[in-house]
């Protein structure tokens, strides 16, 4: 399953033993006591930051002041830009915060924008490509491109503290699944397009979802993943997201872990037909 604002729900309920998602959206949740721990980052990007074509915004060194529609307050897109404003010299901790984040539902973030209220949205593909193209916004941040995102994973792969007592070998086979699976895409996004639309997996059509999965870099990769893990939660815990006095050492180390049998990712030989396991570390 993807994980979303539901997945402490379904795996109290015992409905999810793996799966992946936006890891930023699921710090806090961990540092509260999700047990969950990422093993391998899946792609970076896919998530972009616009504004109207007329707005006077340039960069987000123009956000002070500023409304930011997101689609809710605990979602990467809000950790990402946090993180961001940061660099820039921008309030976002709670005895200084010079930025308000509106949340809003996915499929009305692009209205938001067009009706002026807000004056920046931070959304997640397909849902920020298409408002792009549907209403000619202009885009001031695309963590596929920034320097500081393009090599972080926004999308990563994790597994129950319940499946890793119960079956650590289910967990990195999931694991060694799922990095195959990413492979894949890189090598093959409009096939893998395809395989999504033919089992009504996503919406939308062939030459949009294949263009848009080509956009982003799929070679899977645990220990890349878990480098863009420590940034983020030493970064957020300036900002106040993260407690001042957790541990983000000890935080990295039960959040973030090495399976055995488990490669760091996968490249995958379209000619061939085979995965290529990737032994050594990426940078």
């Amino acid at each position: 399953v993807e994980g979303g604002p539901t997945l402490a729900e379904l795996i109290g309920s015992g409905k999810v033993d793996a799966g992946y998602g936006l890891y930023a959206t699921q710090l806090q949740a961990i540092e509260n006591g999700l047990p969950i721990s990422y093993t391998s980052g899946i792609h970076t990007g896919c998530t972009k930051y616009y504004v109207r074509a007329d707005s006077d915004i340039q960069s987000v060194k123009d956000l002070r002041g500023k409304k930011i529609g997101v689609p809710g307050l605990a979602d990467s897109s809000v950790m990402n830009l946090k993180r961001k404003l940061l660099d820039v010299g921008i309030g976002v901790t709670a005895d200084n915060n010079e930025v308000e984040f509106l949340a809003y539902s996915s499929s009305d973030l692009a209205i938001a924008l067009n009706n002026g209220a807000v004056d920046v949205i931070g959304a997640h593909d397909p849902v920020a490509t298409r408002g792009e193209l549907a209403y000619g916004f202009r885009k001031i941040l695309d963590t596929g491109t920034d320097e500081k995102f393009v090599h972080e994973y926004c999308c990563q792969q994790f597994v129950t503290h319940k499946l890793l007592k119960e079956n650590p070998e289910g967990a990195a086979a999931v694991t060694r699944a799922l990095q195959k699976a990413s492979a894949f895409v890189e090598a093959e996004p409009v096939e893998a397009a395809r395989i999504q639309i033919e089992n009504n997996l996503v919406s939308g059509d062939l030459d949009f979802n294949s263009k848009l999965l080509d956009e982003l870099d799929f070679i899977p990769s645990r220990s890349l993943g878990k480098k863009t893990f420590e940034a983020a939660a030493k970064q957020l815990q300036v900002a106040g997201i993260l407690k001042a006095e957790t541990d983000i050492e000890k935080f990295v180390e039960t959040g973030y872990i090495e399976l055995p049998g488990v490669p760091d990712g996968y490249i995958y030989d379209s000619e061939k037909g085979e995965y290529i396991e990737i032994t050594e570390p990426r940078a």
